[in-house]
């Protein structure tokens, strides 16, 4: 009789909506069958979650298709039932709603949830112990991205400073999103095809374990205010966006990891977030900083994202950097592999107390913004300890410095702090091999320690700018060590299971997000000089073909050109690879821009007469396209069409106008720009675009309606002052 107690109590619990931990002696089959066919279906106890085929349930009013309200329940869906928020036709932008909503009860479990079609594929509020196991969510809200091959626009970026109140979600959506829910447990979710993979906000002990939240078009895995979690063989990978190979690598605030506003002593062991914007972005928070809130000054003391654990991570090949974690305290970085980022490694502005130890670095910088480049960045940092790396083919291995930076030096949280001063940063026992620079550090305030660090075919070993303060460290170089008695959660090896899709060029962005890697694409490459540039991805490209007055020019790799067969006029054409399904249309047009780049003095918004005579005498090129992409750099620097742009011409305070004369057909036409910084369009000698001031990478546009075709002139001038610069004029028919 009393062995029969554990069955009896577990039959009786599953009766009641609960269950035996640990235990499920009735099975699945046992649960009740709950067939969801409509909305606002309230789930009180445990049950099995049987969806018809091809029905779509929209959740109406925002607060759940399936709504758990009761304590205990276990939610297992049965194998291929999927619960559709939206038809697979819908565009991304238009999903809404919630699949699963599951508010104010503990110990709920959701087993083998499959959901498509929904802004929130499950969101759980006040929810403790929650767990999560085998769902699959995809096909989730994403925003439209405007950046393009040729350039970026200023409206993708994300902006995630603020989250108090909910923006983060409401923004972007997400896969799975936990709000205050302690010591919640999520394994084996998977994620595809959305902007947000797994999302968790102002909750302590999270457990996060063998996921995977790939290929996403904004974070990965994204904490605010999280405590004590640990997160571990799971792959953020490819959650990118604004990035275009050899254009321009922005990232606009993505990352596979995403740590923001106070999230402390987290662990992240064994994770890869490769190809992302950042592999990591953490920020201390602006209330740590001081701009929401009022406290004292003691409260600011040591607040930021602290104490967290990153070990024997993958955090290479991001658009912008491999980890970033800045306004922050005592954080361990070890033992980590950060190769192929485009600005740097690491970079760790305002922070103090960080341990960077053990880690790989290499190939770092190449797509750098100025001196920000290579393995390790700091500025204004203190305390900082740099031991036993190895730096490889950087573009500078470590790199310190001071500067006046009067806003964020008054803010409470850095004066509370040290007020920016630096001192105690420590560069010892690294191995540098083939970096033109290995440490270079200028207008520190405090001494830098240095000593037992080894070469081998470096450029410069130390470079030093002024007051800049450098001591040999005395003694023995400090000792770390890894955390002993650390057991790595999970069973799958994600670290290294992608390097096969080799670094950055691996990004290729789609209209909605990064290209997956498997199902089949045609992408826009941009524009040359010799027509539209497109690649076939994941199709035998000989299946592709063009209907139009144009020309398909094969290339190869997949990629293909096609042209106008008249030079100078547009002609629309459609692209279809019937085999694989894709379609592709556009616009083929080889124009000839007339070009001028000059230095300039003085504001051109002040008066134009000085501005425009030395337009006038600055040497024409011709180009077929107007797109310049100058970066940190200026005329003197881009490469456009097999020719430096302007040689003589530094990288600010420059000008841009350009001419054009085109044959268009009878129809709407719209023109548009992308400036950094002010931009003015003419067509036939009237103003039709209009942005003359100091800006950062923004897009306008105008339109140019025509009764009949004929020949339009358009004349574009650009001004820059200082900082990055873009100047992209697109000439399209109107959708």
């Amino acid at each position: 009789m009393f062995r029969r107690l554990p069955l009896l109590l577990g039959l009786v619990l599953a009766l009641l909506g609960g269950r035996a931990p640990g235990q499920d002696p009735t099975g699945d089959a046992a649960l009740p069958l709950l067939v969801v066919d409509r909305d606002d279906v309230d789930v009180l106890t445990s049950c099995r979650v049987r969806v018809p085929a091809d029905v779509v349930v929209r959740d109406v009013n925002g607060d759940g298709v399936l709504r758990v309200r009761a304590a205990g329940v276990r939610l297992v869906f049965e194998a291929g039932a999927t619960l559709r928020g939206a038809p697979a036709t819908e565009e991304p932008d238009q999903r809404q709603g919630i699949g699963i909503s599951v508010r104010g009860v503990a110990d709920v479990r959701i087993e083998g949830a499959r959901l498509r079609g929904f802004k929130l594929g499950i969101e759980a509020r006040e929810a403790p112990r929650l767990v999560v196991l085998d769902a699959d969510l995809a096909d989730g809200f994403r925003q439209r991205l405007h950046s393009t091959p040729e350039a970026e626009d200023a409206v993708d970026w994300l902006y995630p400073h603020r989250n108090d109140d909910g923006e983060w979600s409401r923004g972007g959506g997400a896969a799975l999103r936990l709000l205050r829910c302690d010591d919640a447990r999520i394994e084996r979710v998977r994620v595809r095809t959305s902007q947000n993979g797994i999302m968790i906000e102002d909750s302590a002990s999270p457990l996060v374990v063998d996921g995977d939240a790939s290929f996403l078009s904004g974070w990965g895995l994204a904490l605010w205010r999280v405590r004590d979690g640990t997160f571990a063989r799971s792959a953020f990978d490819f959650c990118v966006r604004g990035y275009s190979h050899g254009v321009y690598n922005r990232g606009q605030d993505s990352a596979g990891i995403l740590i923001f506003e106070q999230c402390v002593r987290n662990r992240f062991l064994e994770c890869s977030a490769t190809h992302g914007g950042d592999g990591v972005f953490g920020f201390g928070g602006i209330e740590a900083l001081g701009e929401v809130g009022e406290h004292d000054e003691d409260w600011y003391r040591r607040r930021g994202c602290n104490d967290n654990l990153f070990l024997g991570n993958d955090f290479s090949h991001a658009a912008a950097h491999g980890l970033e974690m800045t306004f922050s305290f005592g954080n361990r970085i070890l033992e980590n592999r950060l190769v192929g980022n485009a600005i740097c490694g690491i970079w760790g502005g305002y922070s103090q107390d960080t341990l960077i130890a053990g880690n790989l670095f290499g190939d770092n910088g190449e797509g750098a913004y100025g001196r920000e480049r290579g393995g390790v960045n700091v500025e204004h940092g203190r305390d900082n300890r740099i031991l036993d790396n190895a730096f490889r083919g950087d573009r500078c291995g470590v790199h310190l410095w001071w500067d006046e930076d009067p806003g964020l030096l008054a803010k409470p949280g850095v004066v509370a702090n040290g007020g920016g001063r630096t001192a105690r940063n420590v560069v010892a026992g690294n191995l540098f091999v083939g970096t033109p620079v290995a440490l270079e550090v200028r207008g520190e305030k405090g001494a830098t320690l240095v000593g037992a660090n080894r070469h081998e075919d470096v450029g410069r070993e130390l470079v030093t700018g002024p007051d800049a303060a450098i001591a040999a460290l005395e003694g023995t170089p400090p000792t770390w060590a890894a955390p002993r008695g650390i057991r790595v959660p999970g069973a799958t090896r994600p670290v290294g299971a992608r390097r096969a899709l080799g670094g950055r060029e691996a990004i290729v962005m789609t209209p909605w997000g990064p290209w997956d890697h498997e199902t089949p694409w045609l992408a826009r490459e941009g524009r040359g000089p010799d027509g539209d540039r497109w690649r076939v991805l994941g199709a035998d490209p000989e299946g592709l073909a063009v209907e139009g007055e144009v020309e398909l020019v094969a290339g190869e790799g997949g990629r293909v050109v096609v042209r106008p067969r008249v030079a100078g006029t547009p002609r629309p054409y459609r692209l279809r690879h019937a085999a694989a399904g894709l379609e592709g249309r556009g616009v083929a047009m080889v124009l000839d821009w007339r070009v001028r780049a000059f230095a300039t003095a003085g504001d051109p918004r002040a008066g134009g007469e000085a501005w425009r005579a030395a337009a006038a005498a600055a040497p024409v090129r011709r180009l077929s396209a107007l797109r310049l992409p100058f970066g940190g750099g200026g005329p003197g620097d881009l490469v456009v069409e097999g020719a430096v742009l302007a040689p003589e011409v530094a990288a600010d305070r420059f000008g841009v106008v350009a001419e054009l004369e085109v044959e268009l057909p009878a129809g709407r036409w719209t023109v548009v720009t992308t400036s950094d910084d002010g931009v003015r369009v003419r067509a036939d000698g009237r103003v039709i675009l209009e942005n003359w001031t100091h800006h950062g990478a923004t897009r306008d546009e105008a339109t140019i309606d025509l009764a009949e075709a004929r020949r339009v002139r358009l004349e574009v001038e650009y001004f820059e002052l200082d900082g990055a610069a873009v100047l992209d004029v697109r000439l399209a028919p109107a959708r």
